[in-house]
């Protein structure tokens, strides 16, 4: 345990000693959980050597933040429905309609498949051959495209930075757009920006 957990647990069981109440064990837990927690919960992450993009991104989604990362996505494929021609397609397949949960799930499915196995493993490359399929049949622009996949690459990064603990570092927005990058390589979209300044520019 390093020193500033081994300070915010003894802050907590001071604070919980002194109040004698549930009131203060309640105010000790909460503050274990928003300022030890961090600490502990990602010092093995922090301390694994991480090489590949797909290995930092796989370590934000699994142990920095899983909770936040998800979200981050699901608020991205929501930001995708406002585009108009997007949800126009949206429509005009009934999927919400009539199946909008699964909708979701099968994007959930698809997406955890490549970002947690690495692009180039069987699974992912199975994922995206079926992700290929089902958008084969319609006819999406590259543009719609590129504004989903630039989502995917920005919402992560600025979630953790509104939200989250700490930020992205460099090296963590250049390792998201590796990874979106190679997904939309493998998704047939062309013309796609070559750094994160200029997925948000």
């Amino acid at each position: 345990m390093d020193l500033p957990a081994l300070f915010l647990l003894l802050l907590a069981l001071t604070a919980s000693y002194l109040t004698f109440s549930l009131t203060g064990l309640i105010l000790s837990l909460s503050l274990w959980l928003l300022l030890l927690q961090p600490f502990l919960r990602f010092a093995a992450a922090r301390a694994q050597p991480r090489k590949t993009p797909e290995e930092v991104i796989k370590t934000i989604q699994t142990y920095e933040d899983p909770f936040l990362y998800r979200s981050a996505l699901e608020f991205a494929l929501f930001r995708t429905y406002a585009i108009p021609s997007i949800s126009r397609l949206l429509d005009a397949t009934g999927e919400f309609r009539a199946r909008a949960g699964r909708r979701y799930d099968d994007t959930d499915v698809i997406l955890c498949e490549v970002t947690e196995n690495g692009v180039d493993s069987v699974r992912a490359r199975a994922a995206l051959r079926r992700l290929n399929e089902i958008h084969g049949v319609y006819k999406i622009t590259n543009d719609d495209h590129l504004y989903t996949l630039s989502v995917f690459v920005l919402e992560p990064a600025r979630f953790f930075a509104r939200y989250g603990y700490r930020p992205y570092s460099d090296a963590e927005k250049a390792a998201a757009t590796a990874v979106w990058t190679r997904i939309g390589t493998a998704m047939n979209i062309h013309s796609i920006p070559e750094s994160y300044a200029a997925f948000d520019a």
